[in-house]
């Protein structure tokens, strides 16, 4: 997987002007637990907005989950992909 996205047209046009041997894959996910400062996912992370507890973005690393992250406003949870067999589905 190189990249996650919630914006089907972004996916869409990514694989159309830029890298066309690439694959769309649709996917749920599910919030694991929160992760404290530097430990680390059994999965993908997650950047939550922690007043809204909305998943804002989902870093394929540690390390840029690090870097969106802010202890006052956005915190990290694990995040888990559950793709779906067919685009279509969607």
């Amino acid at each position: 997987m190189h990249r996650a996205t919630f914006s089907r047209s972004l996916a869409e046009h990514i694989i159309e002007k830029h890298v066309p041997d690439y694959e769309l894959r649709i996917a749920n996910f599910v919030r694991g637990e929160r992760l404290s400062p530097g430990e680390s996912s059994r999965a993908l992370y997650g950047i939550v907005s922690t007043d809204k507890d909305l998943v804002l973005r989902v870093p394929m690393t540690k390390e840029l989950a690090e870097v969106y992250s802010d202890e006052k406003s956005r915190h990290i949870e694990e995040i888990f992909l559950n793709f779906k067999e067919n685009y279509n589905e969607c």
